[in-house]
């Protein structure tokens, strides 16, 4: 009935009444689309960031496992497992053009940019520290 309402309002001519056997096919038909449409976008996501972007470790999601672990003073682990980090589709920690720290690294007046060098271009050559100080 509640489906019969919804496409009524929409502009579908179904009467739940009048003709329940058209109606069903059309929940069906309905329901078929949007089956659909969830597994494109399933498709979609796994395309871009694998199968980890759909459903997720449980530990990954919340922070936080049942896995027990004892560290030495440096931080070795000494019982359990030792912790696996998650693949990046991207690489981490690439340094271009002779800047020493990444892209992102720096937020200035609504722009984005490097913090060594203080510079919000993109992909621009770095000076160093000679560009932060005053003439």
């Amino acid at each position: 009935q509640l489906f019969a309402w919804e496409a009524a309002e929409r502009g579908v001519d179904v009467h739940m009444e009048g003709e329940p056997t058209r109606t069903a096919m059309a929940l069906r038909e309905f329901e078929g689309r949007a089956g659909r449409a969830e597994e494109v976008r399933r498709e979609r996501i796994v395309g871009k960031y694998g199968e980890l972007g759909v459903e997720g470790e449980r530990g990954l999601l919340l922070g936080q496992t049942e896995e027990y672990r004892e560290y030495s003073r440096s931080g070795a682990v000494i019982k359990g497992r030792d912790v696996v980090k998650a693949k990046s589709r991207y690489e981490e920690d690439v340094y271009v053009n002779n800047h020493s720290s990444v892209w992102g690294s720096y937020w200035t007046g609504c722009l984005w940019g490097y913090r060594c060098c203080r510079s919000t271009v993109r992909n621009s050559y770095c000076v160093g520290g000679s560009a932060m100080e005053p003439e």
